[in-house]
């Protein structure tokens, strides 16, 4: 929170302020739907699948928004991009398939 707050007032522009509607109202949305009303369904997910196992999953997600940026808005997707998101995803499945058995 410090770091934001600096961060915050040395990029503040007046300018912000008279954003237009669409603007407020995706920051309003992104600010209160995510953070509070996700909280529920995201712990509701980790004790249906185990916190192991969803929190492995969470690794994948950055490299979903990738792809999603690159299809939708038509952002380009770099070699370093697709060789980083292979070695992240490739240890998710190595961990997975190198669970400890419990007797």
């Amino acid at each position: 929170m410090p770091l934001n707050a600096v961060m915050a007032w040395l990029t503040y522009s007046p300018e912000y302020i008279h954003a237009g509607a669409i603007a407020w109202t995706s920051f309003v949305y992104l600010s209160l739907f995510p953070m509070f009303l996700g909280f529920f369904f995201w712990y509701e997910g980790l004790a249906i699948g185990g916190i192991a196992r969803v929190s492995q999953v969470q690794l994948v997600q950055p490299f979903c928004t990738l792809v999603a940026a690159s299809v939708l808005l038509g952002d380009s997707l770099t070699v370093m991009n697709f060789i980083f998101s292979m070695l992240v995803v490739s240890t998710v499945i190595l961990g997975k398939r190198m669970l400890v058995k419990r007797a």
